[in-house]
């Protein structure tokens, strides 16, 4: 036989009691018994003569997988209580049983302990698993058949004080058999045989090693058993230890006149609470004295560890810290205990006259609660009504009052349940507080009623707990601030004709363990809903968040500043129609358009540019009425476009960050003629961009997107960078290009009759690439004339504007180097002439920068080997570096060749063997590299440097061969 102890801790109430509970392993005997001759009986009244009661009808059973209708479920062990008033020491129990089957093997768990009479229930303090191997009772007998169940560990039982009562129950843990099989049914008397005791059922399954509720207790019949003890007397040598002490009011502050305060003081052992009076404490703090113990309850049965509440008389003013004096309280046995014990709460009772600080903790209810109030808010669903109903606690000792509007300071605090607080008349008060709300809490308008704000007042969201809830629906004035600490959720339900009108808003961001602070805005109607002073987030932890919102279809003003503090991601999201207005600057912000007609209104003017707001989700409205350039910066990669953005009153500069758009067709409004709305980074994805509204839409960045763009209206200025886009440029509708900002594209442009082409900038040169494309179909048409120039396309594919009347740049250039003379001379002005017998001709040296009359300036070509910007790493790799005219633009190929410029072409082709066969990419760098001893061209402005490198070539010593040639343009 195996004995097993073991220590566990049983909740009782919501306090945690510290208890032993032993556990062994104990005996059954089955066998046909005549009744054993008692020693000592706990609950003697004449111990079980043997005889069958002559009105007994009914049979009670414990089993495993008991169910009322035969199915399976927990089971419910069954046993029976009893008094003592000596000291015992509990051997066996044996039951009366009504013989029906043999058993097989059983396995069975023995508890006991006491059990409270207030509560009826019951705390076991010893176990033992017992194991039944042999038949209970002989088959068909049905007389005089009896169960043992035997400890193998006896139990010291404490003699109980008077009223209360021990209890045992057994549980079937297992059995093998179908469920009539081989259970035992203990036979009941025909009457309470047994005073002070009672059969009783606990509900929990006694495997589980629980405390269970008594859910049935017959005081008219009891359980036919025996208890095998002997008297014997306990010693008990051990002092109490205090384990905690709770004043459940973590420090106050409380009123000088309060009645009493409530400690909880929690034992390792069962103290005798008639021994706690005033001399077993004292105040650690000064001002205030402990006057008396108004009264003691102890929570907990003996002989359980004890948990007992102490309601302690005080007076005066100042702190309080209670301490538990060494050699005050005892437990049963006399053993005092040792050491002293302080509350670690320091508590603040109130100087002053008056006795109210102003603080109301709503108790619920839609009637007056006469039961004193004890400082804390329960909560739950009522009516908020002026001097009306008493459901407010004014502290603890104290009766509840009505709230009185004539306090306008004073505190609405806010606990416990949930609820609907329904107003029932306007509210004037000082500090609305939410601390510790199960979950939701929501504040009612009733009629149309209004919160009424004293100046300075506020509304604090404090709870300690994350994902708090509360609604505030009525009207709001006096601009009460608004702070919400980290994981709350306030919902403003507002409406046109019920202002909620606040002071400054802060959001805590999240922290670990918690979900972001969520603020949300619910509108109704089309009008003037409410307003901030201000928005901000307050944290130290970079990168962390917070959340505004604003729902449905009404108008939210801020009137002020938006203000996500150490880049800690405000999240300012816009849903359904909503108006949101924003009169102050916007910084560290998120920005999302979550619907395609939410609007977003900026008033205050001014550049934005260095305050790091950006654009998360852009589609709805951006109304600018600031009347300045607005520049968003900060903007994450990609900017996700969702749908159709409109962009009213004056010019936006998205700023760098990439847009997204998705794979769908996505219109971009610009309504104001004078607006601009530029995108500088990237353009992804595969959708494309429909553009609407008699403004501009700017594009900068070199844009991969590959849906279509189409120019409906309004202006589409290309800025320099590159497109993979189709673009089509309707009738009514403006291309816009920019001198010295080729834009590249390999995809087509389309511009159909009744377009026009609108240039910024000046020319100054023969001839300006405007943009290249795979293919342009459409005469080119100015906006405007440009006096001598025109708009061409130049081999179908670039843009190009020239000069027209007068010398080409080829002419000028001949006739500056002094090519003047007839065909042969040394001053032949042909394109294929050398008259300086260099080697190269003359359009070779015009393309190159050389000198036609000097043969040892044949041109500007410096091959080396050099690292350029056309990869990421530092390494070496063929560079070849050329003059070329002013304006050239190269394709990276193979070759690479350029666009027309100035009536000619360039091509640059590459291989790792001679003779040049083109079979290796040449790539084009952004930035020319210029090696030492390079003349300068930067005063020069019909040349400029172009650095072109042979693809793998990087790091290698290889052969590489690189050769620059020019021609006559097409």
């Amino acid at each position: 036989m195996t004995t097993k102890i073991r220590t566990k801790l049983m909740a009782l109430l919501g306090l945690i009691l510290a208890t032993t509970l032993s556990h062994a392993q104990g005996t059954f005997d089955g066998t046909t018994l005549t009744f054993p001759d008692i020693v000592f009986d706990g609950a003697d009244v004449g111990y079980i003569d043997g005889t069958t009661p002559t009105t007994n009808t009914r049979r009670d059973k414990w089993f495993y997988e008991y169910n009322a209708n035969g199915g399976g479920g927990a089971g419910a062990s069954k046993g029976q209580s009893w008094t003592t008033t000596t000291d015992g020491l509990l051997k066996a129990v044996t039951f009366r049983l009504n013989t029906t089957n043999k058993p097989p093997e059983v396995d069975y768990l023995f508890r006991v302990g006491p059990i409270d009479p207030a509560t009826n229930t019951f705390y076991p303090i010893h176990e033992e698993t017992i194991t039944q191997t042999t038949p209970w009772g002989e088959q068909g007998v049905t007389t005089d058949s009896f169960g043992r169940w035997t400890l193998d560990v006896p139990v010291e039982l404490p003699a109980l004080p008077a009223g209360t009562y021990y209890g045992f129950d057994l549980t079937m843990t297992s059995n093998t058999t179908a469920w009539q099989q081989g259970i035992p049914y203990p036979m009941l008397s025909d009457g309470d045989e047994f005073p002070g005791g009672n059969k009783f059922t606990c509900n929990n399954v006694g495997s589980a090693g629980n405390p269970g509720t008594l859910v049935s207790n017959d005081s008219n019949r009891d359980r036919e058993f025996h208890l095998d003890m002997d008297a014997t007397t306990i010693s008990d040598t051990t002092a109490p230890t205090l384990l905690s002490i709770d004043d459940g009011v973590d420090g106050g502050p409380i009123f000088e006149d309060v009645s009493g305060i409530t400690y909880t003081l929690t034992f390792d052992d069962a103290v005798d609470e008639g021994t706690i009076d005033l001399a077993d404490f004292e105040n650690l703090g000064s001002g205030v004295s402990i006057d008396g113990v108004a009264s003691v309850v102890l929570n907990t049965p003996f002989p359980v560890a004890s948990v007992v509440d102490v309601t302690l008389l005080v007076s005066g003013t100042g702190t309080l810290q209670l301490n538990v004096k060494d050699q005050s309280i005892s437990d049963h046995a006399g053993n005092l205990f040792v050491g002293d014990f302080a509350d670690t709460t320091i508590i603040t009772i109130n100087s002053g006259t008056t006795t109210d600080t102003g603080i109301r903790y709503w108790d619920g209810g839609t009637t007056d609660d006469t039961t004193l109030g004890n400082g804390a808010s329960e909560g739950g669903t009522g009516t908020w009504i002026d001097s009306t109903i008493a459901n407010w606690d004014r502290g603890a000792g104290f009766a509840h009052v009505k709230w009185d509007n004539g306090n306008i300071d004073d505190t609405a605090f806010f606990a416990g349940s949930n609820g609907t607080v329904t107003l029932g008349s306007d509210i004037s008060l000082g500090t609305l507080v939410m601390d510790d709300v199960s979950s939701t809490l929501i504040i009612d308008d009733g009629a149309n009623y209004s919160l009424n704000f004293a100046p300075g007042g506020g509304i604090l969201m404090n709870d300690p707990s994350a994902n708090r809830e509360m609604r505030i629906r009525p009207g709001v004035t006096g601009s009460p601030t608004v702070t919400m600490n980290a994981g709350e959720y306030l919902r403003l339900d507002c409406q046109p004709g019920l202002l909620q009108d606040y002071g400054d808003v802060t959001l805590q961001p999240r922290v670990n363990g918690t979900a972001d602070n969520l603020l949300r805005i619910y509108t109704t109607g089309s009008g003037n809903c409410g307003s901030f002073d201000s928005l901000n987030i307050v944290t130290t932890n970079n990168g962390q968040r917070a959340t505004v919102e604003m729902r449905n279809n009404g108008e939210w003003t801020i009137d002020g500043d938006v203000d996500g503090t150490f880049n800690s991601r405000l999240r300012l999201h816009l849903f359904n129609s909503g108006r949101l207005i924003v009169t102050g600057n916007i910084t560290n912000t998120e920005l999302r358009w979550r619907s395609n007609t939410c609007t977003l209104e900026l008033q205050q003017p001014g550049d934005l540019t260095t305050v790091q707001t950006r654009i998360d989700e852009f589609r709805g409205i951006l109304d600018n009425t600031s009347g300045s350039l607005i520049t968003f910066a900060g903007n994450p990669t990609p900017i996700n476009c969702n749908g159709p953005f409109t962009l009213d009153g004056s010019s936006v500069d998205v700023g760098t960050g990439s847009l997204s758009l998705g794979n769908g067709i996505r219109n971009m409004t610009v309504d104001d003629t004078t607006s601009v709305l530029t995108f500088g980074g990237p353009v992804t994805n595969t959708g494309g961009i429909t553009k609407q509204g008699p403004g501009t839409l700017e594009l900068k960045g070199d844009n991969t997107y590959t849906g279509n763009t189409i120019a409906e209206a309004g202006t589409l200025a290309l800025v320099g960078g590159s497109q993979t886009s189709e673009i089509f440029v309707e009738a009514g509708a403006l291309l816009g290009l920019t001198i010295d900002s080729t834009t590249v594209s390999t995809a087509g442009l389309t511009l159909d009759p009744g377009h026009a082409v609108r240039i910024t900038g000046t020319p100054t040169a023969a001839s300006h690439v405007l943009m290249t494309a795979s293919a342009i179909t459409g005469t080119p048409v100015l906006e405007s004339p440009i006096a001598g120039y025109e708009l061409v396309v130049d081999s179908g594919t670039t843009l190009v504007l020239n000069q027209t009347g007068g010398a080409s740049a080829y002419d000028t250039w001949a006739a500056a180097n002094g090519l003047t003379g007839g065909a042969g001379s040394a001053t032949d002005p042909a394109l294929d002439a050398d008259g300086d017998a260099g080697g190269k001709t003359n359009i070779y040296e015009f393309g190159f920068n050389g000198d036609p009359m000097d043969p040892s300036n044949e041109g500007l070509l410096f091959g080396f080997l050099g690292d350029s910007d056309v990869d990421v790493d530092t390494d070496d790799e063929l560079l070849l570096t050329i003059a070329v005219r002013t304006g050239t633009v190269f394709t990276a190929g193979m070759p690479a060749t350029s666009a027309a410029v100035d009536g000619i072409v360039y091509t640059v082709g590459g291989s790792g063997i001679l003779p040049i066969d083109d079979s290796v990419t040449v790539n084009v760098a952004t930035t020319a590299v210029v090696p030492a001893g390079a003349p300068d061209l930067s005063g020069n402005p019909d040349y400029e440097y172009v650095t072109l490198s042979l693809d793998g070539s990087v790091g290698t010593l290889s052969p590489g061969f690189l050769q620059a040639e020019v021609a006559e343009a097409p």
